[in-house]
């Protein structure tokens, strides 16, 4: 290269052209290097031992967040229900339990009818003996299913065995805060609610508005409350029975709504209410609406005795 930077030379080029000829042939000058913008480092690229490790800037300690208390409610918006074979909505899905869970419990209870002195009969003539020996025979079944689920799905699957209320009856009291421990256990005791007794329905209302506490929007609940609200404060009860129907149209069957106009003596909107329901629902639900409207458009052109004194001492003048 240098012979031919020479012959350069020795031609009539200018100075500066043969400086920036020989700049691009021996590479950029020391001041053109400082101008080279500085290269990207690769990622994850191992830093050397010379290069110090990068300092963090010093954090403000901040006060830990309190743990956020379990839910205590359902999923307001994901209700789902089960008809029982009364037409009545449960307020929860069908329980499901394990296959080998319900192989295990079927093989307990035939075991333990087995050995029962109820397999070989019991003498006709004793039946303090026999009625014993049954409550023996169902407690042994009971515990034989609790030993494989707990008491609040032990309750749920079966509604109607005989226990079943002591079963939930204890549950309550050992989770008296649980939202499926109390909503099974309003259902388990629901009966008592039909009648509109307020003596009766004294416990039931306080668990159901613990209930609603929890859950406000719940069609069960809102449900439960205006039924057994609607003898002592029909108004009330009227407000939670058009937020069930809003929220699960099957309990516009029903016609509770029509039960607080017509507590409250409004029979031409209770009659406008039944007219609607026994247009929907079972045949069994029907026969009850057309039952209540039949009562219904006979108090609005007279109202008897009874039916005043009963709405005077807030008892219930119709039944769902």
């Amino acid at each position: 290269m240098k012979p031919m930077l020479r012959i350069l030379m020795k031609k009539s080029f200018h100075p500066v052209c043969v400086f920036l000829f020989g700049c691009l042939v021996f590479g950029s000058c020391s001041g053109c290097a400082e101008k080279t913008a500085p290269q990207t480092p690769i990622a994850n690229e191992t830093p050397s031992a010379e290069t110090p490790p990068p300092t963090t800037p010093p954090q403000t300690p901040t006060t830990p967040m309190p743990e956020a208390p379990p839910p205590r409610a359902i999923d307001q918006n994901a209700v789902v229900f089960q008809v029982d074979k009364f037409d009545n909505l449960i307020p929860w899905a069908p329980p499901v339990t394990l296959p080998n869970v319900e192989k295990r419990i079927s093989e307990k209870i035939k075991k333990i009818r087995e050995a029962s002195p109820l397999r070989n009969r019991v003498p006709q003539g004793n039946p303090a003996e026999k009625q014993r020996l049954i409550d023996e025979l169902n407690e042994k079944v009971d515990q034989a299913i609790l030993a494989e689920i707990e008491a609040v799905a032990y309750a749920r699957l079966y509604v109607g065995h005989q226990g079943t209320r002591e079963i939930i009856d204890k549950a309550r009291v050992e989770n008296p805060n649980d939202f499926d421990t109390l909503i099974t256990w309003t259902y388990i005791h629901g009966a008592g609610l039909d009648n509109g007794v307020p003596e009766r329905n004294a416990e039931h209302i306080t668990v159901l508005r613990q209930l609603y506490e929890m859950s406000p929007n719940h069609p069960y609940v809102l449900f439960r409350l205006a039924i057994a609200l609607y003898p002592t404060a029909p108004e009330e009860a009227l407000g939670y029975a058009l937020r069930a129907e809003a929220r699960e149209p099957r309990y516009i069957a029903l016609g509770i709504p029509g039960l607080c106009y017509a507590q409250m003596g409004d029979y031409k909107k209770a009659i406008a209410v039944y007219e609607h329901a026994r247009l929907t629902g079972t045949e069994k639900q029907r026969r009850v609406s057309e039952n209540n409207l039949e009562r219904v458009k006979n108090w609005q052109v007279r109202e008897t005795g009874f039916v005043k004194i009963f709405r005077e001492r807030q008892l219930p003048i119709l039944v769902p």
